[in-house]
């Protein structure tokens, strides 16, 4: 178990594992998205899931842990502007987009196959991000 002596070292390390989970765009997008509308509760996404949960050392690896969020995520269903941010991160740290798909078919039969199917969409639309992302840059002058 991860302890911090202070709020300070918790938000360091939340707003750390938030970059290496997300990369540095979409923490700073995220950051920037709630700075004016709630920075309070931007400091909890941060704090808290960040410094705390995906901090916390235990049995799930940083992977598996996002694999568990991304399954959550859909499972819910409603879920799909959050679940799309988590796959992008998902990719970015290396899970190939035939595991996600997997995790969404043997989600299905429990969740629901709506949730499921959204799940999937929610997929294509994140790969269609990234692929758009890595064109724009790669072609950047």
């Amino acid at each position: 178990m991860t302890t911090y002596r202070n709020a300070e070292e918790r938000h360091t390390s939340g707003l750390a594992k938030l970059e290496e989970v997300a990369g540095t765009e979409l923490k700073e997008r995220f950051l920037e998205n709630l700075r004016n509308v709630s920075p309070e509760f931007r400091d909890y996404v941060s704090d808290f899931i960040y410094g705390e949960i995906y901090s916390r050392e235990g049995e799930l690896d940083l992977l598996e842990k996002e694999q568990v969020t991304l399954v959550t995520l859909a499972a819910q269903g409603g879920l799909d502007y959050e679940l799309r941010l988590h796959l992008r991160a998902a990719l970015q740290l290396g899970i190939s987009p035939a595991r996600i798909a997997d995790l969404f078919i043997q989600m299905s039969p429990y969740a629901g196959f709506p949730r499921g199917l959204s799940a999937i969409l929610c997929l294509k639309d994140a790969l269609s991000d990234v692929t758009t992302a890595e064109f724009v840059r790669e072609h950047r002058r």
